[in-house]
This record gives structure tokens, C-alpha cells and sequence, in this order.
């Protein structure tokens, strides 16, 4: 890659995954502006950290359940026309749910279609890569990114809202925005992409091909995963960041305001630094993290990490600037570990069974996850700095495993080598 690596690639880029990443704004602009208030949202319509956790667990059950037949459904129906339907049930409709909710049932149901997500995923990560040079992988990761933070310009509009008017009303307006500006994303990118080779392929064998057949073909992709050290290494690490990421986004918002005394109008503003750093960070170095050997950029953010969730914990009572810091913290790591993250899982996955892989994949991961929403939500109604204790063990296991791993290892080497 020339000199600007970013914005050559984003310039010479074409199809499906340049459609991905130019839609992405319309759904992450509006999930920025009400997520870092969804727990709070919950919180002062009467659900309990207990509860929330509960909600938590149930949406990730169902999505174990929903993940089984992910594959299959992005094979049948192409991945194409699955990301459009599964994107309108796992955003459109709970996204409109939450902005009527009145207590634990409206949450509940709200997560029962939102775990629809687990499809979508698995039916849009098929649509963004299977088109895209593998060698190219780390750099379209990195715009997914990028197109994430454009919602920096439009994030302190949260701050404002949430200091002029009720947080309730205001998070009711926010979900009916998500609804419309999701949709429309939704809709434009079914019609700027088109179906991948391999999907019009999959679409053609398995077209006859009874759904019950196709499940009792995941037993084979079963083996083959248990057989792959990398199959398992991607999955490890994927289910370690899934974990972590859950604890966070979830209870950080609760910690700061209920146990920090910090105001909620300012869950916006650390959100916005760290996209807006994370902006800084992929124009300026992230290409030269990318020419970089692999498990050291990965590990240094998981160093990260663990020092940002022990400043969290040993955060004095209403120091402000100690979030900002955070945030600022936050980014960093994000920009070291994310981009990594999801281009070994592609690295590693079987290329000709991607879809049920994935599934299959997913399924595991959110198996293993489901106790944790419930588990963590318990650690926060007795101390709620215990979640971000869990999270801090499960990065340093995450950094071992990566370290060790020989899989990891044979792929640690610099981009233009």
C-alpha cells in the first residue's frame, strides 16, 4: 500500500464490501446516541442489575438458538436477502419495542427479536468478505471502524438532550430515530450489493436439500472445528471478546452514574472521545499498525485493556476527567485489538463451509456466553465493581492464549513482507 494505506484502499475498493462500509453510518450513528443509556434507560423504568442480567442471558439464549439455523437460512435465501430480513427483526422491531417500553416484559420480548442479530451477522459478515482479497481483510475491518465513528459529529447532541429534558423520554425518542435511520440502512445496502459467488453457489446446493438434512450437517462441521487448532484459537478469541465486551457495554454505564456519582448527560461525551480518537487513530496510525507484526499490536491492546478497566475500579468518587482518560484508553485498544480480532476469525474459518462454520461458530460462542449476562448482573447488585474484575481475568487469559498459540503465531508476521 502507498503512503495514505487507509484512504487508498477505501479509494480502489468496489462491490459488497464498499457497500457495507458506506451504509454503516445510518446504523451506528443512531446505536451510539441511545446505547451508552440503555442500562440507565432500564434502570429508571424499574429493572434491576439482577434484571438486566436476566434480559441480558435470555436475548444471548436465544440467539444460541437462532444461530443454528443461521447458516442454513444465509444459505438457502442467499446472504444478501437474509442480512435485509434478519437486519429489519433484530433492529427495526425491538428498536421500536424499546421505545415504548414500560417494564421487564417490554425489555424481554424487545431481546428475543434483537437476538435475530446472531442471522444477520452471520448472513452480513458473509456479504462483506467473500468478496473482498484476503490480504486486504485487516484494512476493510479497519473502515467498518472508521464508518462506526462518523457518528462522532451528531454524538453531543445526546449530551444536550440528556441535560435539558428527562432521560426517559428522551431515550424514547432516540429508539424511534434508530428505527428509521436503521431501516434505511437496511434498505440501501440490499440495494447497492449483490450476492456474493459463493452465496449463489451455496444457494444453488443446497436449494433441494431438505433443512433437516442441512442441520445433521452440522455434525460434520462440528468435527471439523474440534479438529482445527485455528478454527478453535479464532473461536476462543472471539468468545473472550464477546464476554468482555458484553460486561462492559452493559454495566459501565450503571458504575459510572450509580456508584461514581457522575452525571448521565456525560455518557455521551466519553463515548464521543473514543470514537473520535478512534477517527485519529485509523487516518494516522493504523495503517502502520497494520505492517506491524500481529501478536504484538493485539497484546498491547489487551494491555490496554486491563489498565483501563483497573483505573475504572480505582476510579476516585465524581472524578470526571478519570472517565475521560478512560475513554481516551479505551480507544487505543480498540484500535489495537478489534481490526485483529475479526480478520484472524476470517483467516481461519473454512473458507467453503464460511456460513455454517460461522453458525456453528456463533452458536458455541453465545452458549458459553449466556450465563454471564445473568452471573455478571448478580456480581453488580453486590459489588459493581466485579464485573469489570471478571473482565480484567478474562483479558489476561485471552493474552496467554494469544502469546502461546501457534496458530497465531504462524501469522504474526508484517503486512508487506
Amino acid at each position: 500500500m502507498a503512503k495514505n494505506e487507509m484512504l487508498r484502499f477505501i479509494k480502489e475498493l468496489k462491490g459488497n464490501p464498499k457497500a457495507c462500509i458506506i451504509t454503516e453510518p445510518l446504523w451506528y450513528i443512531p446505536f451510539n446516541l441511545y446505547s451508552p443509556f440503555a442500562s440507565i434507560y432500564m434502570y429508571k423504568l424499574g429493572v434491576s442489575d439482577f434484571q438486566i442480567g436476566v434480559i441480558l442471558s435470555i436475548g444471548l439464549i436465544f440467539q444460541v438458538l437462532l444461530s443454528i439455523v443461521g447458516g442454513i437460512v444465509t444459505d438457502k435465501f442467499g446472504r444478501r436477502k437474509t442480512t435485509l430480513m434478519a437486519d429489519l427483526l433484530s433492529w427495526t422491531v425491538p428498536c421500536l419495542i424499546w421505545a415504548f417500553s414500560q417494564n421487564f416484559w417490554w425489555f424481554m420480548i424487545a431481546a428475543v427479536f434483537n437476538s435475530f442479530n446472531m442471522i444477520s451477522e452471520i448472513a452480513w459478515s458473509s456479504l462483506f468478505v467473500e468478496d473482498c482479497p484476503e490480504d486486504k481483510l485487516v484494512y476493510a475491518y479497519s473502515w467498518i471502524n472508521i464508518a462506526g465513528s462518523a457518528c462522532v459529529v451528531i454524538m453531543p447532541l445526546s449530551y444536550f438532550l440528556m441535560q435539558k429534558f428527562d432521560t426517559v423520554v428522551v431515550m424514547r425518542c432516540l429508539y424511534l430515530l434508530a428505527a428509521i435511520s436503521m431501516t434505511a440502512k437496511f434498505i440501501s445496502l440490499y440495494l447497492l450489493s449483490r450476492e456474493t459467488k459463493n452465496g449463489v453457489k451455496r444457494m444453488a446446493e443446497t436449494k433441494n436439500v431438505p433443512i433437516g438434512k442441512l442441520l445433521f450437517g452440522y455434525k460434520d462441521v462440528f468435527i471439523k472445528i474440534m479438529k482445527s487448532r485455528e478454527m478453535l484459537t479464532a473461536l476462543f478469541i472471539m468468545l473472550s471478546y464477546n464476554i468482555t465486551n458484553t460486561v462492559s457495554s452493559t454495566f459501565f454505564g450503571l458504575y459510572t452514574t450509580e456508584t461514581l456519582g457522575i452525571d448521565e448527560s456525560y455518557l455521551s461525551i466519553f463515548t464521543m472521545i473514543t470514537t473520535l480518537v478512534s477517527i485519529i487513530m485509523m487516518f494516522t496510525v493504523q495503517g502502520k499498525l497494520n505492517r506491524l507484526p500481529f501478536i504484538p499490536v493485539i497484546i498491547f491492546g489487551y494491555v490496554l485493556f486491563i489498565g483501563n478497566n483497573l483505573l475504572l475500579i480505582f476510579c476516585p468518587q465524581s472524578q470526571v476527567y478519570m472517565i475521560y482518560l478512560y475513554s481516551l484508553i479505551n480507544a487505543v485498544a480498540i484500535a489495537c485489538v478489534t481490526p485483529r480480532k475479526d480478520s484472524l476469525a476470517v483467516q481461519f474459518i473454512d473458507k467453503k463451509e464460511r456460513s455454517r462454520v460461522m453458525a456453528l461458530m456463533s452458536l458455541i460462542m453465545m452458549a458459553i456466553t449466556s450465563p454471564f449476562g445473568a452471573l455478571t448482573g448478580m456480581l453488580s447488585e453486590i459489588n459493581r465493581t466485579y464485573p469489570f474484575i471478571l473482565a480484567i481475568s478474562i483479558f489476561i487469559i485471552t493474552s496467554f492464549v494469544i502469546i502461546f498459540s501457534k496458530s497465531v503465531r504462524r501469522i504474526n508476521k508484517t503486512a508487506n513482507e
